[in-house]
């Protein structure tokens, strides 16, 4: 992860922008509807390195036609992006945020935030 998009043309389809709390999908070209359960993507973490993922909500940003929160799906360690049934169309945008649980390091600066607070309050008493 990093500037700029890290997998262009993927699978000759979408260009593909990750970022710590969103990813963005843009088509690349245009592609009819499959009459399968399910036609779409996975997104997982392969080396198990990631916070768990605690929520996934469709960026209302998105322009890909058809596409609701319901085609999309979760659970700690994987994203499905459902896009079964949907007719695509070259510059369309999926964008999803991401919410994971936060790394130790993350609790341990708010702990110190609010010991911190509390010794400013009761110094000021």
């Amino acid at each position: 992860m990093g500037p700029g998009v890290e997998l262009l043309n993927f699978a000759g389809y979408l260009d593909i922008d990750f970022s710590a709390t969103n990813i963005l999908m843009t088509t690349t070209r245009g592609g009819g509807p499959n009459a399968v359960p399910f036609d779409g993507l996975r997104f997982f973490d392969v080396l198990s390195t990631m916070p768990a993922i605690t929520g996934v909500t469709l960026n209302p940003s998105s322009t890909y036609a058809g596409l609701t929160q319901a085609g999309v799906s979760f659970d700690a360690d994987n994203i499905r992006v459902n896009l079964a049934g949907l007719t695509a169309q070259r510059g369309q945008t999926i964008s999803l945020d991401i919410a994971q649980v936060p790394e130790p390091a993350t609790y341990g600066l708010v702990g110190l935030a609010l010991a911190a607070a509390a010794l400013y309050r009761k110094r000021a008493r």
